[in-house]
């Protein structure tokens, strides 16, 4: 039974070891003991089947710090544990979860990627999480993550997202494209500069505050209804689509419009601190709060929002403002305004009220209800000219509100009575003094307060340490205080002033402050006090304070979170007792120190360099003001920079500031204490920085506002100022020298006599003055100095250190200036040389003592003939003494002068002789043709006289002993133009005609040359008179020559022409009289008979008279105008004349012409009958050719028959003259008789024309008769339309179709009637078809046919049968063939070698596309188009870039555009892998060379999210393949790798990825600065990593800089960490201090006085001794064994007193000082 019962034990200890679940952390298993979960006492774990099914767990507040058991608690569902201490946390067991809160924990890492069912994440205040990782969670609805230092948030797969917090973290970018479900997103105080919410159009709260967004779009946010973007650099901001608007939030921001118009159900709008100039609120009548203050508002009105209870339009620049219809205003602020009047007495509900800072003449309160007002928000204060406020009752306001209005103002229930004015209150001080240490002083000595005799006292007075403060040294109290009853003070250390005032409340009168004054005293606990106190005592109302210095006032404004631009808007807007206000302009150390040490606060100032980077400009106040408004630049350069005039002067928070950081920071600010030296600057961005970046140190607190200076502002008499002395030596000036000599030392003191000792102590003094110089010294020596006053005793002496240093030896010189150094004058010289010793610099020198050293070396000056030395001397740079000079002499030789030479001229192509010149003795000439350069010559030229114009020729000369060449001599030839040859004309004369002289027109300044024969002979300068006696031609020659060269011109030749007179003979004429009237007068032609006058008459023109002498002279009244149709005035015969002159030569002769006029016969109505003719085909003129018209009426006609006729009619005794002509002026003047009757055309005469005819005898040309006996008549044509029958495409390839002409005809004859119509083929024989059917008329509805032309004749049926015919063409076009393209030809990868041109198009060859497609066929066009049927070029671009696309290749018969054929190019282009090539390097990776298991992950990088079983990966390291064919590479070796992606469609791209190394740190050493007022550490590393440095915060708090600062004494540890994450490395160090106070008071604080960083541990054996300040040895230790000093002597407690120490440190140092024992 033994075995059995064992057994049983054993396996019950298995199983209940199974059914616990540990529990390490105690307050976990407390917490769960506490919910009935556990049991008992804490034993360290659970019964882990009470954990399994738990749904719900609430442990928050539990301080709990480990969370380990929790993976046992299978089934939770919802895990409340915020506000413990846990730094991990594993939930990757808990799968169920889908609520959990662990805000306010201490997490690092957060992992909740097996939580796939979380709908709520809150993990807010876990400010070390750093990143957050939910992209598992796609069914996240709540996510609240603020304040967790998150960097990066990715909510892309969190799509059922609903609500996102994640404010206060330092995002920067936040994509929410995908989280269209969001309704309410708090992403304010991160880092964002752009969001896109435009697809989030459920949103219902928007919080993006405090961000530095630029743009933001809500357009597409139609149903928002609160929104909250404050705290940006927002400049446009529209609201107009957000019509649900209730609540909107854009303060401080950039924003210049505003538009609410739209926005109706708005019931609060912050728009605070913008650019705003105006805005409209009359359409938000719903509106509760309006915050529009800081704007630049001059306008407001407010009259249609009566739900307004609260209006803050502070800090503005409004002028008007009524309120009277917002009845429940309770909260108004409207301060720093420029009102005039204001009137609340219709707002009752008014509890507070700041109106302070405006221009307020008028101020009714009278409600009714006054009592309501909060104080601590009520302010009327200055209003200077605010004399009278309205009130309920003005013993209650007297009692009650005493304080918060100008002493000037006073309260009343009735202002409308006349009230007196009163002149505000003028006070003096005397009383400068020395103030010796350890004593009490009284500030003044005298002061007297003038005021108004209505105006007895005031509510307080106010008096500043103003400069030289020091705080926790300066005291400033009231002695007496007993004497003093009415007066109480408060004492503010940090601003070092002193408030006077009332007790109870009550205004305490100017006499009693007058005798308060006098009793003020100053005192200084510091045993060695200097410098000077100035004393300001100011009777304003405490908020500014008063610089004596220059008459200012300074006043500190808090206002959070302003930026600069409002601060600067908002200074500008106040004023003090009528001084405007600016942005504080710091231009002296006791002006920064006031406004920025003392000031109550810090913020904006008035400089900036946002004009130009790096010029730090004052730009406000009179300094802003200056040079035309553009501000006075005070400093340049940012933290290494240097002041500038005129004030020479800055305040930076050295040695970092300026610093510019982020590239941004234009604007000056006070630094905060936090982190740097009080009072000094620092550069912010124009909004500063965020409230949670850096603690809030860069968060801007408010601003400096700076009152006086300003043009025409009065003079203000309510401050006065005294000033005390404290004798001590405030400066000491060591001096230097190199060498030996005597030195100039100085010291000034604060006041009293400086005094001079050679010893430390003791000893007498040498001398006294500020000034002291030494005797002759050779080696350094030390003097010392003091101050006394004679009241006070001497303070501590000094040391003034005179130095001597050793001089350097003389510089190198040069080989190449070596003396003497010789040149030419004028050359070019090359600059001096020398060599400098080791850290050495030359200076350059041209006088052997004395100048100016310059750093350049000098290039000698070769201007000037002579010798000259220049010197050289080298200065060590470290010591800077100057060696003594070494001298180089430069000779410069003179030059001969210029060799003496004369110009010359020739006419062009005169021979010319060799050039020469005169050179000086000794010298040489060299000749050249340009003036510099070239090669000279020996040899002088010739010049060249064929071309005009001047040339220069140079000649200069060289001293044969110097080989210095002189200036040269300019030769100038000028060859001078001929002149041209003279203008002339040739002249013509009649035979006998009278002559006169030749002319010839000469050029200006010549002389004409006249000639009888071409060439020789002699000229005259008189012309000829030609001879006219003898027909025929004389030459005559002329030239002309200039008068300033002599060169004459070539010869113009003059013909003289003799023409012969005409040769005329006198005729007759006889003409019909064909008028029918006998009475011998008939119409005649004159020029009938013309070539029987002269048989030159077609040369010649004939003019006719009626008298002779008309003829001879051409007299106009006897010419006769219509010589074609004259009518004789003397019947039957009369006498005229005819003047014929030659048309060329113009000579004339004269004839008589004798007209008779004889009777005539036939009857003038005789008609001879003819047929019509048919219109021809040709021209108007019966010619072949393009102007053919057989439209035109005219044609050929043959009337020779009808002379005959004509015959027959007359007696045939008698022979006759048969002449036709056109009409009848032709046939009465005989003009243009028709020659050929037989071919006659009527042209001019169209379808109709009379022909004239003429008889004449041809006895006596009687006229037998003259008539229209003959018409002719044309027969129009028909017409032969056009017919146009479609080409057709051959449909079977025989050449054959049937043709549709079933309009053929009708369109030939377009409705003529009366037509005959036949049909020819092209051989013009009579028509057939196909079937050979002959082809009649009417053509038949269908026509077969093979290409062919016919004729087509249209006919008259009429005798002359007139035709007209035209073609018809039948036209059967061939049809083209499209052959296919290979497909191998158009398919391809886009595998470019450029990755950029990857880009899904390839760049095909096209060049046998063409051919193949056409096959072989000849005459056939190809065309293209795109898959949108746009045509291409074509052919085909080659190459020809395309994407995938099917272009249509169509072919085409030119003649017939529709016979075409078409084959599809299927272009494809198979895309490569869409991979990132990394070629930014953004994926190369980083592995640890000290974590051999440390390896990373490389991948193919796919992008486009397909799936990675599409492609064959290839892996290589530094070239060499590992075999791998996997999407991912696990890599823990540095090299370069590669992967290539091909796709199934063999399509790849190759990735580069680089994996580089790194390690932990290597610390060399740490350079350690102790024992000074500013500790430093230097920690020196080596390795291949990045690193980061920390002091004492092994997580955190991290700096790029290996250097800290101001590290206080003790023991240290500095870290050193890698960023590339491979680990960090630490080391303690320490710092030895000397503490400056303790205080054994026994409070357990400072209680032993010891040395910091020394103990067992660190220089444990060294000594420290303890004195008195007689030299006293109180007390000695070892610091490993004592805690310190406890301020006792032989156990009794010394008093508090300054106490001096030595100390011997085990590491060989020593050092002494004091500290001071505070009781």
């Amino acid at each position: 039974m033994k075995k059995p019962f064992l057994l049983f034990i054993l396996l019950t200890c298995f199983f209940g070891q199974a059914q616990y679940t540990t529990i390490p952390d105690a307050n976990f298993e407390k917490a769960l003991i506490d919910l009935g979960i556990d049991s008992g006492a804490i034993d360290g774990k659970v019964l882990t089947a009470n954990i399994s099914t738990i749904t719900k767990l609430d442990i928050q507040k539990k301080a709990i710090q480990d969370l380990t058991g929790i993976e046992a608690f299978l089934s939770l569902e919802n895990l409340q544990c915020k506000v413990n201490s846990l730094t991990t946390l594993d939930l990757s067991k808990n799968t169920a979860l889908t609520d959990l809160d662990i805000s306010f924990n201490k997490l690092s890492f957060l992992d909740v990627s097996k939580n796939l069912n979380l709908t709520v994440l809150i993990c807010a205040y876990n400010n070390n999480l750093g990143g957050l990782d939910i992209s598992s969670n796609t069914n996240l609805k709540f996510l609240h993550c603020f304040a967790c230092n998150i960097f990066n948030l990715d909510v892309s797969n969190n799509t059922a997202l609903s609500v996102l917090d994640c404010n206060r973290n330092n995002i920067k970018f936040l994509g929410l494209s995908k989280n269209l479900n969001l309704t309410e997103l708090n992403c304010a105080s991160n880092m964002l500069t752009s969001l896109d919410v435009s697809k989030n159009t459920n949103l219902k709260h928007l919080n993006c505050s405090f961000n530095q967004i630029l743009n933001l779009d809500v357009s597409k946010n139609t149903t928002l209804p609160h929104l909250n973007c404050e705290k940006n650099q927002i400049s446009i901001l529209d609201v107009s689509k957000n019509i649900n608007l209730k609540n909107l939030y854009c303060g401080r921001n950039e924003i210049s419009d505003l538009d609410v118009s739209k926005n109706i159900n708005l019931t609060v709008l912050t728009c605070s601190y913008n650019k705003l100039s105006s805005l409209d609120v009359s359409k938000t009548q719903l509106l509760d709060g309006l915050y529009c203050g800081d704007n630049k508002l001059s306008s407001l009105d407010v009259s249609k929002n009566t739900a307004l209870t609260r209006l803050v339009c502070q800090n503005n620049q409004i002028s008007v403002l009524d309120v009277s219809a917002n009845t429940d205003l309770n909260f108004f602020l409207c301060d720093n305004n420029q009102l005039l009047s204001l009137n609340v007495s219709k707002n009752p509900k008014i509890d507070s009220l700041y109106c302070n800072n405006n221009l307020l003449t008028d101020l009714n309160l009278k409600n009714g209800n006054n009592k309501n007002i909060d104080l601590s928000y009520f302010n009327l204060k200055s209003n200077p000219k605010l004399t009278c406020i309205q009130v309920d009752n003005s013993e209650y306001s007297n009692s009650n509100w005493s304080s918060k209005k100008d002493a000037t103002a006073s309260y009343s229930e009735n202002c409308s009575k006349t009230t007196n004015i009163i002149n505000p209150p003028v006070i003096t001080a005397t009383g400068n003094q020395t103030y010796c240490p350890n004593t009490s002083i009284k500030i003044v000595t005298g002061v007297t307060i003038t005021h108004d005799p209505s105006e007895t006292g005031t509510d307080a007075i106010y008096i500043q340490i103003s400069s030289g403060y020091v705080n926790g040294q300066d005291l400033l109290a009231l002695a007496n205080p007993l004497l003093h009853p009415t007066i109480t003070t408060s004492w503010s250390a940090s601003e070092g002033k002193l408030k006077l005032y009332s007790p109870t409340g009550i205004q305490v009168t100017y006499t009693d402050f007058e005798a308060a004054i006098k009793d003020v005293t100053y005192t200084n606990s510091s045993i060695s006090p200097s410098g000077t106190r100035n004393f300001s005592i100011n009777l304003g109302f405490g908020s500014a304070n008063y610089l004596p210095s220059n008459g200012h006032f300074y006043e500190y404004m808090a206002s959070p979170g302003i930026i600069w631009t409002a601060a600067k808007d908002a200074a500008a807007a106040r004023t003090y007792y009528g001084l405007q206000g600016y942005l504080a302009t710091l231009t002296a150390a006791d002006e920064a120190q006031l406004a920025g040490a003392q000031a109550p606060g810090t913020g904006w100032i008035g400089g900036s360099d946002a004009q130009i980077e790096g010029t730090w400009k004052w730009v406000t106040g009179p300094e802003g003001l200056a040079n035309g408004g553009t501000g006075t630049t005070f400093w340049t350069g940012k933290g290494n920079g240097t002041t500038t005039p005129p004030f020479n002067y800055a305040n930076w928070n050295s040695p970092n500031e300026p610093n510019d950081s982020g590239n941004n920071e234009d604007y000056a600010h006070i630094t905060s204490p936090a982190v740097g030296n009080l009072g000094t600057w620092n550069d912010l961005p124009v909004q500063g920085n965020a409230i949670n970046v850096a603690n809030g140190n860069y968060f801007p607190q408010g601003y400096i506002v700076e009152y006086g200076g300003m043009p025409g502002e009065p003079t203000l008499q309510i401050s006065a100022s005294t000033k005390i002395t404290i004798p001590k030596i405030t400066s000491s000036t060591p001096s230097a020298i190199c060498g030996s000599g005597s030195l100039i030392l100085q010291a000034t003191a604060t006041d009293g006599t400086v005094n001079w000792y050679t010893t430390p102590t003791g000893g007498t003094s040498i001398y006294t003055g500020n000034s002291f110089t030494t005797p002759n010294i050779t080696t350094t020596t030390s003097y010392y100095v003091d101050a006394s006053n004679g009241s006070c005793p001497n303070g501590p002496r000094t040391e003034i250190i005179a130095t001597i240093k050793p001089l350097p030896n003389l510089p190198q010189i040069a080989i190449s200036s070596t003396s003497p150094v010789l040149y030419c004058l004028n050359d070019t010289a090359i600059p001096l040389a020398a060599t400098a010793d080791s850290n050495c610099k030359l200076n350059w020198y041209t006088q052997a003592v004395g100048g100016i050293a310059s750093a350049t070396s000098p290039i000698p000056i070769t201007t000037t003939a002579g010798s000259t030395t220049y010197y050289v001397s080298q200065t060590n740079t470290i010591s800077n003494c100057e060696s003594p000079r070494a001298a180089i002499i430069v000779t410069v030789n003179p030059l001969p002068t210029v060799p003496t030479a004369n110009n010359i001229s020739y006419c062009n192509n005169e021979t010319a002789a060799p050039l020469t010149a005169i050179a000086t003795a000794n010298c040489t000439l060299n000749w050249y043709p340009t003036a510099t350069g070239g090669t000279p010559s020996a040899t002088s030229p010739t010049p060249s006289t064929t071309v005009v114009g001047t040339t220069s020729y140079f000649v200069s000369q060289t001293i044969t002993s110097t080989g210095c060449e002189g200036p040269r001599a300019e030769i100038i030839v000028n060859v001078n133009q001929l002149p041209t040859a003279p203008i002339v004309s040739n002249i013509a004369y009649c035979n006998l005609e009278t002559a006169i002289p030749l002319t010839a027109t000469a050029s200006p300044n010549c002389t004409l040359n006249w000639y009888a024969a071409s060439v020789g002979g002699t000229s005259s300068a008189t012309s000829p008179t030609p001879s006219t006696a003898t027909v025929g031609t004389t030459k005559f020659y002329v030239s002309q020559t200039i008068v300033a060269t002599g060169c004459e011109s070539p010869r113009s030749e003059i013909s003289v022409i003799i023409n012969s007179l005409p040769i005329v003979n006198d005729v007759t004429i006889i003409q019909c009289d064909a008028d029918l009237v006998v009475d011998g007068k008939t119409l005649f032609n004159l020029t009938v008979n013309n070539a029987q006058i002269s048989a030159n008459y077609t040369n010649e023109t004939f003019t006719y008279y009626t008298t002779l002498n008309g003829a001879k002279n051409a007299i106009p009244v006897d010419l006769i105008p219509n010589e074609l149709a004259f009518q004789n005035t003397t019947p039957t015969q009369m006498d005229v004349w005819s003047r014929i002159t030659n048309k060329t030569t113009g000579c004339f002769s004269v004839a008589k012409i004798t007209l008779k006029v004889p009777a005539t016969n036939i009857n003038p109505n005789t008609k001879i009958p003819f047929p019509a003719v048919c219109d021809d085909f040709l021209d108007a003129n019966g010619n072949n050719n393009i102007n053919n018209n057989n439209r035109d009426g005219i044609t050929t006609f043959d009337f020779s028959s009808t002379k005959a006729i004509i015959q027959a009619l007359l007696p045939p005794t008698d022979v006759y003259n048969i002449n036709y002509y056109r009409n009848q002026a032709d046939a009465l003047a005989e003009l243009n008789v028709i020659s050929d009757i037989s071919n006659y055309r009527n042209i001019g005469y169209p379808n109709s024309q009379d022909i004239w005819i003429r008889i004449d005898s041809n006895l006596d040309n009687a006229c037998y008769g003259l008539g229209p006996y003959l018409t002719l008549n044309v027969e129009a044509l028909p017409i032969a339309n056009a017919v146009t029958i479609p080409r057709q495409c051959d449909d079977n390839t025989d050449g054959i179709f049937t043709f549709n002409t079933l309009n053929l005809e009708s369109t030939l004859l377009n409705g003529q009637l009366n037509k005959t119509v036949t049909y020819f083929d092209q051989a013009n024989n009579p028509l057939k078809d196909a079937n050979g059917i002959l082809i009649k008329s009417p053509f038949p509805a269908t026509f077969t046919s093979t290409s062919q032309t016919i004729k087509a004749v249209v006919t008259n049926n009429t005798p002359q049968h007139c035709y007209d015919e035209t073609t018809i063409q039948f036209i059967v076009d061939q049809s083209p063939v499209a052959f296919a393209v290979p497909s191998n030809l158009t398919t391809t990868c886009d595998d470019e070698p450029n990755p950029i041109d990857q880009d899904g198009k390839f760049a095909f060859d096209t060049a046998t596309f063409e051919s193949t497609i056409l096959g072989g066929q000849t005459g056939m066009i190809v065309k293209y188009y795109d898959q949108n049927n746009m045509l291409l070029p074509s052919p085909l671009p080659n190459p020809f870039v395309t994407n995938t696309q099917n272009i249509t290749a169509q072919v085409q018969n030119p003649l017939n555009t529709t016979c075409t054929a078409s084959t599809t190019l299927n272009f494809i282009v198979n895309p490569v892998p869409n991979i990132d090539l990394n070629l930014d390097g953004s994926a190369n990776e980083l592995v640890c060379q000290n974590d051999s298991a440390f390896f990373v992950t490389l991948d193919a990088g796919i992008t486009d999210g397909s799936s990675t079983t599409n492609y064959d990966y290839t892996w290589t390291k530094d070239g060499v393949h590992t075999g791998t064919n996997s999407p991912t590479l696990d890599v823990n070796a540095e090299g370069v790798y590669t992967v290539e992606v091909k796709k199934h469609s063999g399509c790849s791209r190759i990735r580069t990825l680089t994996v580089t190394a790194s390690n932990i740190a290597s610390i060399t050493s740490v350079d350690v600065v102790d024992l000074t007022e500013v500790n430093t550490i230097t920690v020196n590393v080596t390795g291949p990593g990045v690193y980061e440095y920390s002091l004492d915060e092994p997580n955190g708090f991290w700096q790029d800089s290996n250097f800290f600062n101001n590290v206080p004494a003790g023991v240290h540890v500095v870290y050193v960490n890698d960023k590339n994450g491979c680990g960090s490395v630490h080391q303690e160090i320490v710092l030895v201090g000397v503490p400056k106070f303790f205080t054994p008071n026994g409070d357990g604080y400072n209680d032993y006085w010891s040395i910091k960083g020394v103990n067992e541990t660190y220089n444990s054996n060294s000594i420290i001794y303890i004195f008195d300040r007689y030299g006293k040895l109180l007390k000695q230790w070892v610091p490993s064994l004592n805690q310190g000093w406890d301020g006792t002597f032989n156990g009794v407690p010394l008093p508090a007193d300054d106490y001096w120490f030595t100390l011997k440190l085990e590491d060989g140092r020593e050092t002494k000082g004091h500290f001071s024992l505070k009781r």
